[in-house]
């Protein structure tokens, strides 16, 4: 009896830990560039005592999905959508590098180009220092490039772009970031991007709102099997008690 509670418990901790991340995946519906968190289960054998024929499923990373979401047109110069599945490169703790699909670009105080939440954002020649301007463009191709005051037009560098070729080789970090579990690809030199534009969120928040629902409904399942059987344990206890 103890090993069929240990199946159900399993279970449900594991319709747990996929409705939060579904939950996450709900909570970032309006997010712009966010893709959403993937979990498959896989067999795990059972190890130790008399468990050595045993399997139960334990709950894996399904990858993130890099689906594209949809394209909103906002005229601002430094918001840029990426087509297909490249992913933009962000300076993260100094000297390390992460991905993310948020084209939220903006000029620090500090006359460098950066995320909104202030990650200086990756050229191919390192981060992009941005000088004095009267206007400031990204281009399809991602050149950035500036205006200066009673100058001409001048090239600083055309972001780092990068595009993993499975979802499963990119996994999230606890700061939302995205990045690779091997090595990083080359710069995807054929990476296009559109000036003026966010993209959403690749979110459906009606799909995730059924698939919650249904890992809900999977949990109390296994919540109500388990005191099933811890109730069916005391009764044959109660009952050899007894003779």
């Amino acid at each position: 009896m103890d090993k069929a509670i240990y199946m159900a418990s399993q279970t449900a901790t594991n319709m747990m830990r996929a409705q939060a991340l579904v939950a996450n995946n709900m909570a970032n519906a309006a997010t712009s560039g966010f893709k959403a968190d993937r979990f498959t289960m896989v067999s795990q054998e059972i190890t130790g005592g008399e468990y050595g024929a045993r399997s139960t499923a334990r709950l894996a990373g399904g990858g993130v999905d890099l689906t594209a979401g949809p394209m909103q047109q906002t005229g601002r110069d430094l918001d840029v959508a990426i087509s297909g599945r490249s992913l933009f490169a962000v300076q993260v703790n100094e000297d390390q590098q992460a991905f993310t699909r948020n084209g939220d670009f903006k000029v620090s105080p500090e006359g460098l180009l950066t995320t909104q939440q202030g990650q200086p954002v990756l050229g191919e020649l390192g981060v992009i220092p941005v000088p004095v301007y009267e206007s400031i463009s990204i281009g399809q191709d991602g050149s950035v490039s500036v205006v200066p005051p009673g100058g001409g037009m001048v090239r600083l560098d055309r972001l780092k772009m990068v595009t993993p070729v499975e979802n499963l080789d990119v996994f999230k970090g606890d700061d939302g970031l995205i990045r690779f579990k091997g090595e990083v690809p080359e710069p995807d030199i054929t990476a296009t991007l559109q000036s003026g534009f966010l993209e959403g969120s690749n979110v459906n928040g009606a799909s995730a709102l059924v698939e919650l629902m249904n890992l809900s409904r999977q949990f109390e399942m296994s919540v109500n099997l388990m005191s099933r059987l811890d109730d069916a344990e005391s009764s044959a206890n109660d009952a050899i008690s007894s003779n």
